[in-house]
């Protein structure tokens, strides 16, 4: 009697089991045919709009007609979500590269805008020194000493204010330098005219060294 309930409970194990497969069988075939984006037209699109979109398949490639056309191109749920991980990531190092593009062109406009206002600058500057009253012909290579007469002439002269003993007949603007090109450096900004030469020499007599 044992024996014949062992087999009547195992051959309703059987037939239990047997039931449970079409549904589960069928479920895994659901789950599977939702990832088939090339076959699904609204799946295909759903997937577009998240921004991974599939390749269109053909089902007769190259004039070979495919055994099983639709298990080729069912594409796994780990799948898609990767490639739309990858279009995302892909879009956020674009816009990153772009920015950055951007704001080196507006440092490189605001450069050269700064630039230019610091030609127009030095031009108006050295217009004016040029105009000032000067009863010499100004050579480059000299250094030659501003004043301003109580009438409100600018005049260079030769004599500085310590050759007055520091009390000119006139008011003080500044000593100027006469540079080769015409141009004028302020007498004390001289040490700053040629930094990259100073850097040599400085270098190069042991004050410092590149480690």
């Amino acid at each position: 009697m044992k024996r014949s309930f062992d087999k009547i409970e195992t051959i309703n194990e059987v037939q239990d089991c047997n039931l449970k497969r079409p549904r589960e069988e069928e479920n895994e075939i659901t789950a599977v045919e939702l990832m088939d984006c090339s076959d699904k037209s609204n799946t295909s699109a759903q997937i577009s709009q998240y921004g991974a979109t599939l390749v269109e398949r053909e089902s007769n490639p190259a004039g070979y007609s495919l055994l099983n056309a639709g298990h080729v191109g069912k594409k796994d749920y780990t799948v898609l979500t990767e490639l739309q991980t990858c279009i995302e990531n892909a879009a956020d190092f674009t816009e990153a590269n772009v920015k950055n593009q951007i704001d080196m062109i507006g440092q490189q406009m605001k450069y050269l805008q700064n630039s230019l206002q610091s030609v127009i600058g030095k031009f108006k500057q050295n217009n004016e020194l040029h105009k000032a009253a000067c009863n010499f012909v100004k050579k480059p290579g000299n250094t030659y000493h501003l004043y301003e007469r109580s009438t409100g002439q600018r005049y260079f002269s030769m004599l500085s204010p310590l050759d007055w003993n520091d009390n000119p007949p006139h008011k003080f603007l500044g000593s100027w330098y006469l540079e080769a090109d015409q141009s004028w450096t302020p007498a004390e900004q001289m040490h700053l005219r040629y930094p990259g030469i100073n850097y040599l020499k400085e270098m190069y007599t042991g004050r410092f060294s590149i480690q």
